[in-house]
């Protein structure tokens, strides 16, 4: 086998050992979720929530055996990083807009607007800024 064989890379990446800890951040991570969506609006609760999800997402980081992977080039992923964020942030975007179209997915979708419209802004700015990094780190 060759280091070049993506059988061989991948095995040198993930350690078995690493799976229980990301299927028990994923529960975790959706239940907490669920968890945000469900508390008051502005309340404590919320940024609780969501704040306990970006240290869910940054220990399951810290649990993971992780290695670099000597293939890959840092600009490059960089690069791939913010494009493929980009790409996202303008399917969710447009997909948000679409779905306001619809009498049924428009109330839910304004109620996650709501949520940030009623929070102060630089506790909804860092609460997502967090999570993102978290969550870039994590996945």
């Amino acid at each position: 086998m060759s280091i070049d064989d993506p059988a061989v890379v991948e095995q040198a990446v993930v350690d078995p050992r690493s799976r229980p800890v990301v299927v028990g951040a994923l529960i975790v991570g959706a239940t907490l979720i669920g968890i945000t969506f469900g508390v008051p609006k502005g309340s404590t609760a919320f940024y609780l929530a969501g704040f306990a999800l970006a240290a869910t997402w940054l220990v399951a980081f810290a649990l993971v055996p992780s290695r670099i992977r000597p293939h890959r080039r840092l600009l490059a992923d960089i690069a791939a990083g913010l494009g493929a964020g980009s790409t996202m942030f303008g399917v969710f975007l447009a997909g948000a807009w679409v779905l306001s179209r619809i009498p049924l997915l428009d109330e839910a979708i304004s109620d996650v607007f709501t949520t940030a419209d009623t929070s102060t802004m630089a506790w909804v700015v860092a609460l997502a800024g967090v999570n993102a990094v978290a969550e870039e780190l994590f996945f």
